[in-house]
């Protein structure tokens, strides 16, 4: 090899180090956690206010939150637990995890063990959050002096900056799901109400005001199924789409299971532009666990699709877990979604 063409190969390997090292790179942030922490701050700035101690703020947080750091597959692992079941490859001390909780005889109990007395859960949930590192501070996300203690009172430069952060996003409260809580967090955010229907695509792409604006979706229940197809067969939509949140979603049953396998592919749900959508699950569990049935709870959650051979992807799937509904404020679940969201666009 000639010294010439050295220097040339070289300089090419240069280039090529160089522009893989400046891709813009969505941040590694766990955004489960960030939407736990964000209810436990909120909880923990309530808690102070009233004067209250750390045990009342533990009470609150913990287990009604339902936060652990191995919380993957927390349906199975609470609902029907088996070591041998588990994802691979396992997380450092996670099948230490699920064997205690199958040896515990109900969900109840394996539901107290894994949120409530288990120490890497409290950690994870009630430790500073500033220890969580930059990827996920409020005033790096929001380019701001904020901090914490911001999130604990939702102070009113909070509000502003999230205000400034999502000023071309409309949220849209399908059937009016956290519409006033929202208009609260944010007051600076634009929140408008749309029913939901079988024929709403329409609707929801006439709300696009500006060519910058782009649509948040908020829907519950049944109104997330709405959601979903109306998204499915309108692609202007969903080149409109910033992301879609849908809590306790509807998605169980075989005809609706095998419709998503059709129509909630990347190449389905493919837009303008090269991007990865997100689509945002938070799971309702009520008080009694006992009750609850495992599959119901799994059909609340949306799965990623296989990726393509092209390698393009347009979905994005984003779990925040489960919540006990009846003991966590709608205001509070509005200001995390906020949040999450601030840093997830």
């Amino acid at each position: 090899m000639s010294l010439d063409l050295l220097v040339e190969l070289v300089a090419l390997l240069l280039a090529v180090w160089i522009a893989w090292r400046f891709i813009p790179r969505v941040p590694g942030r766990d955004l489960h956690q960030l939407f736990k922490v964000t209810l436990a701050t909120r909880i923990r700035g309530e808690v102070e206010a009233a004067d209250g101690s750390f045990d009342a703020w533990r009470a609150r947080a913990l287990g009604p939150l339902a936060y652990h750091p191995m919380g993957r597959q927390v349906i199975d692992k609470l609902w029907r637990p088996d070591p041998g079941g588990m994802r691979v490859p396992a997380l450092e001390g996670e099948l230490g995890l699920v064997e205690a909780l199958a040896g515990l005889p109900d969900v109840a109990s394996r539901w107290r063990r894994m949120f409530v007395d288990d120490a890497q859960a409290e950690d994870g949930l009630l430790g500073d959050p500033a220890l969580l590192g930059p990827e996920v501070d409020p005033g790096q996300t929001l380019s701001t002096s904020l901090d914490w203690e911001d999130v604990a009172q939702w102070s009113t430069a909070l509000k502003a900056a999230l205000g400034r952060q999502l000023a071309h996003t409309k949220i849209v409260a399908i059937d009016g799901v956290l519409e006033e809580a929202l208009s609260q967090a944010v007051p600076e955010l634009r929140v408008e109400g749309c029913p939901a229907s079988a024929d709403m695509a329409e609707a929801l792409a006439a709300l696009v005001e500006q060519p910058a604006d782009r649509l948040i979706l908020i829907s519950e229940g049944e109104g997330s199924w709405h959601t979903l197809k109306a998204l499915t067969g309108h692609a202007g939509l969903r080149d409109r789409l910033a992301a879609a949140v849908f809590l306790g979603g509807a998605f169980g049953g075989e005809d609706r299971t095998a419709w998503l396998a059709e129509a909630f592919t990347h190449e389905a749900m493919d837009t303008e532009l090269n991007r990865a959508t997100p689509y945002v699950c938070v799971g309702w569990v009520g008080a009694d666990l006992a009750a609850a049935d495992p599959d119901a709870l799994a059909a609340q959650f949306l799965v990623e699709p296989t990726v393509p051979s092209s390698g393009r992807r347009s979905i994005r799937v984003v779990d925040l877990g489960l919540l006990q509904r009846d003991a966590v404020s709608t205001e509070h679940v509005g200001e995390a979604l906020m949040l999450t969201l601030a840093h997830t666009l």
